[in-house]
């Protein structure tokens, strides 16, 4: 008996469990295919999940764990894979899923929670900072600017701001020469 056929059990007088590692990892599969895709397990799990004292306490890990550094440093290099992103894309794309999310968004408490959050003073802030960083990009500044000329020639050819500007030109040069004279 090794440790490359046998995982260790400290419990045993020779140091090692009584299956060897591929046996074990075979009842593994076995049981794991048995019992983990059963409906009453997922509903006791479900259920288990939404009793009040356990909700709240994964919660709380949650919150935790999720603000520590090293957490935080894993979910952003997770998210910027781009597998993960294409996901995210796929998913949002979908037709029930954006109706689940309008439908959310609509609703008073959410609409309110937003409100609340966007006014607080280190939201406002941190959003000033990243819009400041964010429109400092040249590829961003480039874009912008090319936005704005294809916005203002196609404004400018409107025929009612042509008119709109004919008459203001009109009245401001007929003010000017009074003035002049």
């Amino acid at each position: 008996m090794t440790k490359e056929y046998f995982y260790r059990d400290k419990g045993k007088k020779d140091g090692f469990q009584l299956s060897c590692k591929s046996c074990r990892k075979e009842n593994q599969k076995e049981y794991q295919k048995k019992y983990r895709n059963r409906t009453d397990n997922r509903e006791y799990q479900k259920e288990y999940g939404n009793r009040p004292g356990v909700k709240k306490k994964k919660q709380e890990y949650q919150k935790e764990y999720r603000s520590r550094p090293e957490a935080k440093e894993q979910q952003k290099e997770y998210r910027s894979r781009s597998e993960v992103k294409e996901r995210q894309k796929e998913y949002r794309s979908r037709p029930e899923v954006k109706e689940q999310q309008k439908e959310y968004r609509s609703r008073s408490e959410v609409k309110e929670q937003q409100k609340e959050y966007r006014s607080r003073s280190e939201v406002k802030e941190r959003q000033k900072e990243y819009r400041k960083e964010y429109n400092s990009r040249p590829e961003v500044k480039q874009r912008q600017k090319e936005y704005h000329r294809k916005y203002q020639k196609e404004y400018r050819n409107r025929p009612e701001v042509k008119e709109r500007r004919r008459e203001y030109h009109k009245e401001y040069n007929a003010k000017k020469k009074s003035e002049i004279t």
